[in-house]
């Protein structure tokens, strides 16, 4: 520090440097005063700051984009520990990355997420000419065991939904139109009072996957109707989100997450008795069994004879899973019809 000719009383020397390094860019590494280059991505800004950087240039839906965030922040903090933070993004190697991620100490699957989520940052970085090759790519997953999805037994669902609308009759609707929709809570708490159609049956969302985001018309299926009728009827404009807070129409959408607090909170925190043995169950499936539980429903009715003859899987129809090339060819007609059927289709529960 003597050839900038300053002086460090011993006893301030941290919050000194603190000032520098935060305050004033001092890179400690090559000793000079970094020039304020904030949002302008090359191969000269420091690692810290173009990974920061680098997540405002992804393009993804705003719950995906907030874990992205997360993620790097948390990052950043172990590249601050190992001081690789001041680095030059050009001279990133494959080591550091493996050694932040080490160091911070990750589950195997979030390390998986980690990485990820790294992954599309540094292919944003190589388009805007930051780095040369991408130094994640070259860096294993971590094997974990999943563990397998609790699924809600016919009785037990029928229980829950009984207590659900005795004592919470908004989140009860709110379960059941996520039940027979095969549709995400992400997308559905989206859906505005001008995107439902009841006439017809249908209602629009958009889902938001990775960088492409698309429109898709839905069906309302004859068992969910009277609950989207329900909801419609408590919205006071065309502009009202159908659930907004405590899964009733507003004029502010909610995120995910608050869904699966709700039923933490609501469902398995909460004593709910067998009215039959009057013995207290335990819930431990999460709320986004319900969906699988309606798919495998729809799976399980196209053994019947006159689904069969349909000629499509209706499950796959009614998640919008990635469906055949041959399909896409019968875009305008297949489509309608496929919509006419679903909204007929009967579960048994």
């Amino acid at each position: 520090y003597q050839s900038y000719h300053f002086y460090f009383p011993p006893q301030g020397l941290r919050l000194i440097l603190e000032k520098y390094l935060d305050l004033q860019n001092f890179n400690p590494i090559t000793k000079e005063f970094m020039e304020d280059r904030s949002g302008i991505l090359s191969p000269n800004m420091d690692f810290k700051s173009a990974l920061l950087e680098g997540v405002k240039k992804i393009t993804a839906s705003e719950a995906h984009i907030r874990q992205v965030d997360y993620a790097v922040r948390r990052f950043v903090k172990g590249l601050d520990k190992l001081s690789y933070s001041y680095i030059n993004i050009s001279d990133v190697k494959i080591h550091h990355i493996k050694n932040t991620l080490e160091n911070l100490d990750l589950p195997p699957y979030y390390f998986n997420k980690f990485r990820a989520y790294l992954t599309g940052i540094f292919k944003e970085l190589i388009e805007y000419g930051c780095i040369g090759f991408n130094p994640v790519r070259d860096i294993r997953k971590k094997k974990f065991e999943s563990k397998p999805r609790t699924i809600f037994t016919d009785n037990k669902l029928k229980i829950v939904f009984e207590y659900l609308h005795e004592n919470y009759p908004d989140f009860f609707r709110y379960g059941k139109i996520f039940f027979y929709s095969g549709a995400r809570s992400a997308e559905l708490l989206r859906v505005q009072r001008k995107h439902v159609d009841l006439q017809q049956q249908e209602y629009l969302i958009q889902i938001q996957k990775g960088k492409q985001f698309k429109w898709v018309t839905k069906a309302i299926s004859n068992q969910a109707l009277p609950y989207w009728k329900e909801i419609v009827g408590l919205c006071k404009d065309d502009e009202d989100y159908l659930f907004s807070s405590k899964q009733i129409p507003g004029s502010t959408p909610i995120q995910a997450a608050s869904i699966s607090q709700r039923w933490y909170r609501l469902v398995k925190k909460k004593p709910i008795i067998n009215p039959v043995t009057k013995e207290k169950i335990v819930i431990s499936e999460d709320f986004y069994s319900l969906k699988h539980l309606f798919l495998d429903k729809l799976e399980e009715s196209q053994q019947n004879d006159k689904v069969q003859e349909i000629g499509f899987n209706v499950a796959q129809i009614a998640a919008d899973h990635t469906t055949s090339r041959t399909t896409a060819i019968y875009t305008t007609g297949k489509k309608k019809r496929e919509m006419e059927i679903l909204k007929k289709v009967i579960v048994n529960i």
